[in-house]
Formats: C-alpha cells, structure tokens, sequence
C-alpha cells in the first residue's frame, strides 16, 4: 500500500456561501417573524391602555353613584313620615341599617380609580405606555391590588347578604322598599337608589374582570420582551431596540 495514500488525511468540502435564493428566502422570514411580534407587542399596548381607561372610567363613575346614594342616606336617615291610616310616624330608614359594605364599596371603588387615574396619567410616559419592563410592572401592581380590593369588598358584601341574622344593608333595603310610597315622599326615588345599587354592585364586578384582562396582557407583554427582546411604540411600525 502507497504510504502518501495511506496517511492521507479525509477531507471534506465545505460550502463557502449559501445559494443567494435561500439566503433572501431565510432573511424574508426573519423580517416576518419580527413584524408579527412588533405587531403583537402594539396590540398588547392598546390593549392595555383601553383597558386602562375603561377601568378608570367605570370606577369614577361608581364612586359618584355610590357617593350620592350614600348622600341621600345621610341627609334623611332621621326623617319620618306620618302614616295616616295608623295615626303615627314611621322612621324612613331602620336605626339598624348596616352601612359598612356600601361604605368599603365606595373605599375600594375610591382608591382603584386614584390607581387606575394615576396610571392613565404615567401612561402619557413612552416609558409606562411601551410594553417594557416598567409598563409590565406597573401594570400588575395596580391590577393586582384593585382585583384584592374588589374581592375583598364583593365577598364581604355576599356574607352580609346571606347571613340571616344580618340586618339589611343599603342594597337589599332599597331594592326592597323601592315601591314604598312612604318613603318616595322623604327620599325621593327608591327605585332610583336600588338601580344605582345595583348598577355598583355589578359594576365593581365588570372592573375586576377588567382588571384581569390587564394582567393578561402583561403575560402577553412579557412573552413579546422574550421574543423580541425589545419593545414596540404605541403607533409606530418602526421597532426600538434596548427597552427593557
């Protein structure tokens, strides 16, 4: 045997290049792959900032239902009516009347939308508005602690209601008497009053379902930075990169 042949190192060859075909064909996914995710990351971004806005919405307005349901309480709570028919004067409202799940109702309601407010005003920051590290945070702060809130205060409220020894709270009295004529004459409107209840009631309701729906896009957010590894401009096409 030929030594030379023997000892001869294999080789194999190598390509130099790519097929200019497949390079552009590889570069053109790349840039669409990169397109869909900026795309998700500015849906995530409105996303989050409508629901933002209509979570501050819905919880002002439940703070001024509440606020003048509670006003109308207070300002008649000790006024009585004459009963003709019986010849005395009946209390518009009962001494008992438990006003602490109404009044935690109006506290919650109070506070998520300072959080909700003051969020939608961080919000007018590229920074906070961007999905990034610090819009993701902010975000679950403030959902996290108006979901706690909402629970609390909503489960609160149904012990009351189920717990037969309980007397009545502004709620059920109102839906209860609002056909009450007696008291329409002191107090105005009751049926008025049960709606505005009820409307904060399920109000509150519609805000922690609001409020999840945040925390689902910060989960949308973070896997948009894992992708990406940059963030994407509210109404912009181009990307930035270095956000986090």
């Amino acid at each position: 045997m030929d030594q030379s042949t023997a000892y001869e190192p294999h080789t194999q060859l190598l390509p130099t290049s790519k097929d200019p075909l497949e390079k552009a064909a590889a570069k053109r996914r790349s840039k669409a792959r990169k397109n869909a995710t900026a795309s998700g990351g500015r849906t995530a971004a409105r996303l989050r900032l409508c629901i933002r806005i209509l979570s501050f919405a819905l919880t002002a307005t439940i703070v001024v239902v509440l606020a003048h349901a509670v006003s109308v309480y207070y300002s008649t709570r000790s006024k009585t009516t004459n009963e003709n028919a019986l010849h005395v004067e009946l209390r518009m409202w009962p001494t008992d009347l438990v006003m602490k799940p109404t009044l935690l109702l109006l506290g919650a309601a109070a506070t998520a939308t300072l959080l909700s407010g003051v969020l939608c005003l961080a919000s007018l920051v590229p920074a906070v508005r961007h999905i990034n590290t610090l819009g993701n945070v902010s975000t679950t702060i403030v959902s996290t602690i108006c979901i706690a809130l909402w629970i609390a205060v909503l489960a609160y409220y149904r012990v009351v209601d189920v717990d037969a020894s309980s007397k009545h709270d502004l709620l059920t009295f109102t839906c209860l008497h609002q056909k009450n004529t007696h008291i329409f004459q002191v107090t105005g409107n009751m049926h008025s009053l049960c709606l505005q209840m009820r409307y904060s009631w399920w109000g509150a309701v519609a805000v922690g379902v609001l409020e999840v729906g945040a925390l689902v896009t910060v989960v949308w957010g973070w896997m948009v930075m894992k992708k990406e590894g940059s963030y994407v401009e509210i109404g912009k096409g181009d990307r930035k990169t270095g956000g986090r």
